[in-house]
């Protein structure tokens, strides 16, 4: 009898549910492409996260009963919080219509500061902020990336960005080293990112000639907290053998917001 009440609790802790509702604008349309995340009260970590689809409706699912704060966010729009608590997630939750009000400031005199939102749609650019995703300190970009959603790393470090094969990882906007999109992600400390962009980028015809050919290329961009615009590295190796037979090999590589250097022995 103990093992059957302690399996059935088990049972009942592991339960997951959906969390589902709409976003509207005060007209009672719907809002779509609108950024739904579910945080940690603790640190503000995103736990799930969805977009509404053109209708403004979202669907979260596999969502464990905890405390969560819903946050709902879209470019011109006052953000939206909300506390769910874990006896609301023993079911379902439907949320309903969820109206979002469009934020106006008077810009004489007032500073205005904004919320970041671990996700964001701005254009056609998905936008996250990296300081929403808990890594730790010796974490390379590529672990950061894995925690994305919507991004995808191999085993062999090869990225999928919305189901896409990404070709290309820019630092800043610029070619980091190269067009080895490893290079950066393998490299850089996810410690020392401020925002992951994903876009499509047109290709290097349409960019020089002006004319749109229709070829886009998935393009993630990485961007630097200020104090992490400067930096290096590099590696070295070297063996030994009979007859006086050796080899060594080393590279050493930096960066600044000016110029990059490499140096190979």
């Amino acid at each position: 009898m103990l093992a059957f009440l302690c399996l059935s609790f088990i049972g009942v802790k592991a339960q997951k549910v959906t969390v589902a509702g709409a976003v509207q604008d005060t007209l009672q349309e719907g809002l779509a492409f609108t950024t739904v995340c579910l945080l940690s009260p603790e640190d503000s970590t995103l736990k799930y996260f969805a977009l509404t689809n053109e209708v403004g409706g979202f669907v979260i699912k596999d969502v464990a009963a905890d405390t969560y704060i819903l946050q709902i966010n879209r470019l011109g729009f006052i953000n939206h919080y909300q506390t769910i608590q874990p006896e609301t997630l023993k079911n379902d939750l439907l949320l309903g219509n969820i109206p979002l009000k469009e934020a106006t400031y008077n810009l004489d005199g007032v500073s205005i500061y904004g919320e970041q939102a671990p996700v964001m749609i701005k254009n056609d650019t998905v936008e996250y902020n990296a300081k929403s995703f808990k890594t730790q300190t010796t974490d390379n970009v590529e672990n950061l990336l894995k925690k994305l959603p919507g991004v995808e790393v191999d085993r062999d470090g090869n990225i999928k960005a919305q189901g896409e094969q990404v070709q290309k990882v820019m630092v800043d906007g610029k070619e980091f080293f190269g067009n080895n999109p490893k290079m950066a992600t393998k490299n850089l400390n996810a410690k020392s990112i401020d925002k992951v962009q994903v876009y499509d980028k047109k290709s290097d015809l349409s960019e020089f000639t002006g004319d749109d050919d229709g070829e886009t290329q998935k393009v993630i961009n990485l961007q630097l907290k200020e104090d992490h615009k400067e930096g290096g590295f590099g590696e070295a190796t070297a063996g030994v053998g009979t007859d006086n037979r050796f080899q060594g090999k080393a590279n050493f590589n930096r960066f600044s917001k000016k110029s990059q250097l490499s140096l190979l022995g």
